[in-house]
């Protein structure tokens, strides 16, 4: 039977991966954009004219306070005024600070603050290595299956119990566990296990059988198949159920 996989580990995956190339390419194409600016780029003095202060909503309803910043600044005789590319706290109306202008077109200014597209990329780079953490924790967690279903002694045990898991959420849903216990037929040994976490509910299999493969030699090392209980409580009750679970966001 195809065991399937996990499917908060692959969210995570995948939200990750999504994360990690966002930043990563805000950060790396911006950086890039301002290291070709000034390659060609003459520095003047500029002062502070304005700082305007203004409150933006992100997708969670948050409020964050940016800023636009406005400065003048004179380029062979002539006055400019322009919007500058960043702020910084320390920034005042009236402060002279530098910039930097393009000769063939000097309303075009920036800084030569690169240190947001460095924290974008060094964001981008957290997010890819868990990223690489879970999916080599994934693949690894697997091969441990698959030997143990080779190699393991099954036994039949039952689920006593099925838990909600709430300190983990994954796309707006907690995942279920279910707890089983086996008795060794020959030694009358008993062993509680839990199994991995699942997405769907599960709580209509407490009292149900599941397969448990077991490393003899330590028990520890075990693997609860509960994919395959919840396969064969669909064929016991002869109904297929694709019904859609109410989505918590």
């Amino acid at each position: 039977m195809k065991k399937k996989t996990n499917v908060g580990s692959i969210l995570v995956i995948v939200i990750f991966s999504l994360f990690s190339a966002v930043f990563l390419c805000i950060g790396i194409f911006g950086k890039m954009s301002v290291d070709s600016f000034m390659s060609t780029a003459q520095k003047t003095d500029a002062m502070i004219t304005e700082i305007e202060v203004y409150y933006h909503r992100d997708s969670d309803g948050d409020r964050h306070k940016r800023h636009n910043v406005y400065v003048e600044y004179t380029v062979d005789g002539k006055p400019y005024e322009a919007k500058l590319n960043s702020y910084n706290s320390t920034m005042y109306k009236g402060k002279i600070i530098e910039v930097y202008y393009d000769p063939y077109n000097p309303e075009k200014i920036m800084s030569d603050d690169t240190t947001l597209f460095i924290i974008f990329m060094c964001v981008g780079g957290v997010f890819a290595a868990v990223t690489i953490a879970v999916a080599v924790m994934l693949i690894v967690t697997r091969k441990k299956q698959k030997n143990l279903i080779t190699a393991g002694t099954p036994y039949t045990g039952t689920i006593i119990d099925v838990r909600v898991i709430t300190n983990i959420k994954v796309n707006g849903r907690h995942p279920y566990r279910a707890d089983c216990e086996v008795i060794n037929p020959i030694t009358q040994e008993k062993y509680l296990f839990s199994s991995e976490n699942v997405y769907s509910d599960i709580r209509h299999l407490i009292g149900s059988p599941i397969i448990v493969y077991i490393d003899d030699t330590n028990p520890a090392n075990h693997f609860v198949d509960i994919n395959r209980a919840i396969a064969d409580s669909h064929i016991n009750t002869g109904v297929a159920d694709y019904r859609r679970e109410e989505t918590v966001l």
